[in-house]
């Protein structure tokens, strides 16, 4: 039996168009302009307008790319009308972020005008169905040659190559150094309730315009972003501690002592759950940040806890010391901080003082009513986009006992509820 590989274009489109068919495909089809063929035996909508396409292949600075085009309205009066009223809401929000002097092009995922009859129950079509058209949107990037991507939409993040990303979850991200994540600026012309309770609305505008500031600073080399490894380790060495032992964690809380009494210190922590009163709930880490009085750098002390690959030292001994600090009239800076305060008082019966300001309300007073934008993470990229650095979760060095091989630790065998 033939391979695949070996097979003719037209012997492709012969056979049942499998995973490992529609690939092979791929890797033959010409997509500089439209394959008809490619359309009528690949994808599975009906819209197949394909004779009005055209692609793009001038240089541009910067490619917007949305899912699909905008379905004419009710009482919408000429063709095309949603289409064009579109397109010009989205160049309005490119001239409020500054896109003066940079060259532009709006494109979409689907290469054709959707129908009615490609909506199923009132939904465009699914992210698998919209991938169909993928060859095309990477054949304009590799014609246009854009120095930044703006993705409107999950299905577009998605064919970029970014599988595990969405663009609600990780909207305000700069993905592969030129990619930037936002939220089509259509849901700022909505007022809907979507099923997990939150509004889209006008107040999106200016959340969705600071990402475009992203992009065109990104164009004119305002703003560079290091790789995510490159960051870790410019922080990993000069501006993060994590204890390896119980000698370090104790000098930790020693030096937050040593502070000026009025200095700012901020409080966080990394939990098993939501649930304080769960009964396998545990403080996986606490971390506190501060300004160092001599080098002027914000730093951070992490202090691995009840952490299920701490083996290190037992929690149990450093958390007293750690308690006498939260409970004292050091003032202290929280985010969220209601979830952190109740999450030690129910695990631990420890009652933090002295909490003087909380960043989330901050969040809150700057984007009033953009619901799933206040996160610690969503604030990073947000507004230390340039630092391209977000936790160190996935960083910690090894969490093992260095002090003595046979010395027994009896943490070592914590709950596997532990992230």
């Amino acid at each position: 039996m033939a391979k695949l590989s070996d097979l003719s274009l037209s012997d492709l489109y012969e056979r049942k168009i499998t995973s490992a068919v529609e690939a092979a495909i791929i890797e033959k089809e010409n997509f500089s302009d439209i394959a008809p063929t490619y359309c009528e035996k690949v994808c599975k909508l009906k819209c197949k307008g394909t004779s009005q396409v055209r692609l793009l292949s001038n240089p541009v600075d910067i490619l917007i790319v949305q899912d699909v085009n905008a379905l004419n309205g009710k009482f919408d009066r000429q063709p095309l009308q949603a289409e064009k009223n579109m397109q010009k809401i989205i160049d309005w929000v490119c001239i409020q972020a500054g896109f003066v002097g940079l060259t532009y092009r709006i494109t979409n995922l689907l290469k054709c005008e959707l129908t009615e009859g490609d909506l199923v129950k009132g939904k465009p079509p699914t992210q698998t169905v919209l991938s169909k058209c993928k060859p095309y949107l990477l054949g304009e990037i590799e014609r246009c040659k854009p120095k930044v991507i703006i993705s409107l939409s999950t299905a577009v993040t998605k064919a970029l190559g970014f599988s595990k990303a969405s663009n609600t979850n990780n909207r305000g991200e700069i993905l592969g150094g030129n990619v930037v994540v936002t939220l089509h600026p259509r849901i700022a012309t909505m007022i809907r309730q979507n099923a997990s309770g939150a509004m889209w609305g006008a107040d999106y505008t200016g959340v969705i315009i600071r990402d475009f500031q992203k992009a065109a600073k990104l164009s004119r080399g305002e703003l560079v972003v290091p790789n995510r490894q490159d960051a870790i380790d410019f922080f990993w060495h000069k501006r993060i501690k994590v204890s390896r032992t119980l000698d370090e964690a104790r000098t930790f809380i020693r030096f937050l002592w040593t502070l000026s009494p009025n200095s700012i210190v901020s409080v966080d922590t990394e939990t098993t759950g939501l649930d304080g009163m769960a009964e396998d709930a545990r403080i996986i880490t606490i971390q506190f940040g501060f300004r160092n009085p001599e080098t002027k750098n914000i730093e951070s002390l992490v202090i691995p806890l009840w952490h299920r690959e701490n083996t290190a030292y037992s929690a149990d001994d450093i958390w007293p010391l750690i308690a006498e600090w939260l409970e004292s009239d050091r003032p202290k800076v929280m985010h969220n901080g209601k979830f952190d305060i109740l999450y030690i008082w129910h695990t631990k019966n420890v009652r933090v003082k002295k909490v003087v300001f909380d960043t989330m309300l901050l969040l809150h007073d700057l984007d009033s009513g953009t619901q799933g934008c206040y996160s610690l993470k969503t604030a990073v990229h947000d507004r230390l986009t340039h630092l391209g650095f977000q936790g160190y979760e996935e960083s910690l060095p090894p969490l093992t006992k260095v002090a003595t091989k046979n010395e027994e630790d009896e943490d070592g065998q914590e709950s596997d509820s532990a992230e």
